[in-house]
């Protein structure tokens, strides 16, 4: 029996709906400076002798921590950022917590990941110059889970059930993943296009274990000579043609809140138009998909998904990962109890800004829940490596 797959594809620069014929029903594409100080000398008397200068010779060294925000809410695997400067230059940093040694690294940054039980915490980071002088950050935050702070305030209405604390789906990294190839100008999925192009090169390579956090990454690539392609992988996680389908129809219209939550390592962001992260969820007849574009080319900001409008909306809230390094991503979204989409929270490096804007869903024969992931190809089709890792799914 011949079906039809509607694919929505939601393009930093155009909108795209793509129906192919095969062989699945599945609608599953959403989308410390200081200031300086001068001093004028005072020309002493000849018969006297100047005073010696008492100009301080050591400067404890200046410790900037990017992530986690002071006074934040986080997950229970921290990422820790941090730089520290000095004029004689950094021996080594230190990370503490609640006054127990966690990590000690040799140079200058850090960049780590440590566990940290629920609850609130106090934690200090410490560079050491070449000399043994130090100097710190103090900071606080408090880990998300059952009851914590980060369930109430991201809920969209009280009561609500806590957050689970441990991920439906883990390691998605591992997943079954389709790709697929998108070029310009109508942004068709190319049936005739192979990895090796030459319009898009695209292809994707799971189980790397450098770079990787868990040692088994999977590393998504796009090269090519037409500018404004894109690579797109999507994995079918709950419902039809999915490993778990769900036969009675139970389990998705169940789920009202999803958490997509990722870490990802890019070498150069500035050569990506854009990375795009969408939750998508097919009920009762209804399409809700979730689009998040990290916009990179043209104004390094999040955009989110307009389904009725087939559009791209800017929130405002700045997307701007560091370069070789990992990035944690942490986004949450809500099916309303009224059934419309409900854009929560947006969280990159432990810096949480909260969307808070409402969608509504558009129809689909399409039943179950998929995530995707899409890099975007520049003006120039530079060649460029993502690579996704500890990629989970909570819902509830």
């Amino acid at each position: 029996m011949n079906t039809r797959e509607i694919f929505q594809h939601r393009h930093a620069r155009q909108v795209i709906t793509i129906a192919i014929g095969i062989t699945a029903s599945l609608a599953m594409f959403g989308c410390g400076g200081g200031s300086a100080q001068s001093r004028m000398a005072t020309v002493p008397p000849s018969n006297t002798t100047a005073a010696p200068s008492t100009t301080p010779t050591t400067v404890a060294p200046a410790v900037t921590v990017t992530a986690p925000v002071n006074n934040s809410n986080v997950d229970p695997t921290v990422q820790f950022v941090a730089s520290a400067s000095s004029k004689i230059g950094i021996a080594s940093m230190a990370i503490s917590v609640d006054n127990r040694s966690m990590f000690t690294v040799a140079g200058s940054s850090v960049n780590t990941l440590l566990n940290l039980t629920s609850g609130p915490h106090a934690v200090v980071v410490t560079a050491t110059d070449t000399k043994g002088n130090t100097g710190s950050t103090p900071l606080r935050v408090s880990v998300w889970g059952s009851g914590s702070s980060q369930s109430q305030a991201s809920a969209p209405s009280a009561p609500a059930p806590s957050p689970p604390s441990h991920p439906a789906f883990s390691d998605l990294q591992k997943a079954h993943w389709t790709q697929y190839s998108l070029l310009p100008p109508g942004y068709a999925i190319c049936g005739n296009c192979t990895p090796n192009g030459p319009q898009l090169v695209v292809n994707f390579q799971q189980g790397v274990a450098n770079p990787s956090l868990s040692g088994a990454a999977m590393q998504t690539y796009i090269a090519g000579s037409e500018p404004y392609s894109d690579g797109f992988w999507n994995t079918r996680l709950l419902g039809d043609f999915a490993p778990n389908p769900d036969p009675g129809h139970t389990i998705a219209p169940s789920i009202h809140h999803l958490i997509y939550d990722v870490y990802f390592y890019m070498q150069n962001p500035g050569a990506s138009q854009a990375i795009e992260f969408d939750i998508n969820q097919f009920v009762n007849g209804k399409s809700f998909i979730w689009g998040h574009e990290c916009r990179l080319e043209g104004g390094y900001q999040w955009d989110t998904w307009n389904n009725p409008g087939q559009t791209w909306v800017p929130s405002g809230v700045p997307c701007k990962p560091q370069a070789n390094a990992w990035n944690h991503l942490v986004i949450e979204v809500e099916r309303t109890s009224d059934d419309h989409l409900h854009f929560v929270s947006i969280t990159l490096n432990g810096n949480k800004s909260v969307i808070d804007r409402y969608d509504t869903p558009t129809a689909t024969n399409w039943y179950g829940v998929t995530i995707n992931y899409q890099q975007d190809g520049d003006y120039a089709q530079h060649a460029y490596s993502v690579w996704l890792d500890k990629i989970n799914l909570f819902y509830w």
